[in-house]
């Protein structure tokens, strides 16, 4: 398991998703429903050729999505007073050969992980009434690439009541994932090397992070917190490495 200590939203967070399937989009390789192989699988590893290629995809998002980011701050805040718990904020974490990754909302310590997810107000109550997406290969995937025992999937509404339901490890559900993550990566790097051979370059975005500075900002992030340095969230101690960083890198007399 590889973390990426980048700030999810940012352009780092966004490059890091580049050709890779992540486990958003694991519905679309496997069914939930009757766990084989989707017939979206071939469409998403298109897409994913294209934002390999450079094409950025409409992501337009709806009104509810975008009321979605703006609560989850405050979904955070409430989890975190309700069960007395810590939320680590993460970017972007992948498997040792960075072939596909999975972003949750954060880790909660040795064990847990933690997905919010702030909805439309009928989806809320479908969600208190058990009949919402449960995000069961989300979820999976995030256990398997984490490597963590539970997830509390955090159904949060600031006027109606919100639902904390833990999710154990379906070790079953987590074989056939990794089967069929397996078989579709081996199906995208066959894309890849296609289009390879048509001539086609994958892009080179200004986003695209440095290894050596992302190793070099995480060991920076691990001696800030060894430091005892007081902060809210890893997000701010990653702006304060950043921050030094460019104190130290700036021209004299700046």
């Amino acid at each position: 398991m590889i973390v990426h200590r980048v700030e999810q939203g940012t352009p780092e967070w966004f490059a890091l998703h580049i050709g890779r399937p992540s486990a958003s989009g694991f519905d679309r390789i496997l069914t939930p429903k009757t766990r084989k192989p989707s017939a979206s699988a071939g469409r998403y590893a298109i897409e994913l050729c294209a934002a390999w290629l450079g094409e950025t995809l409409d992501g337009a998002s709806s009104r509810f999505m975008e009321r979605g980011l703006q609560l989850e701050a405050e979904a955070r805040s409430w989890y975190e007073f309700t069960q007395d718990v810590q939320v680590e904020q993460v970017g972007f974490i992948t498997d040792d050969a960075d072939r596909y990754g999975c972003s949750p909302d954060g880790l909660i310590g040795e064990d847990g992980v933690v997905e919010f997810k702030c909805l439309s107000p009928v989806e809320h109550v479908a969600a208190l009434l058990g009949e919402a997406d449960e995000y069961a290969l989300q979820i999976a995937g995030q256990l398997w690439i984490t490597g963590r025992s539970w997830c509390d999937r955090v159904y949060y509404h600031p006027t109606i009541r919100p639902v904390v339901q833990r999710v154990g490890r379906d070790e079953e559900l987590i074989a056939i994932l990794c089967g069929a993550v397996g078989d579709f990566c081996d199906r995208l790097d066959g894309m890849k090397a296609k289009l390879l051979a048509l001539g086609c370059n994958p892009a080179t975005p200004a986003a695209t992070i440095d290894r050596a500075t992302l190793d070099a900002e995480a060991a920076e992030f691990d001696a800030l917190v060894a430091a005892g340095v007081p902060s809210s969230s890893n997000a701010t101690l990653l702006g304060e490495v950043q921050r030094q960083r460019e104190a130290r890198t700036a021209p004299a007399g700046k």
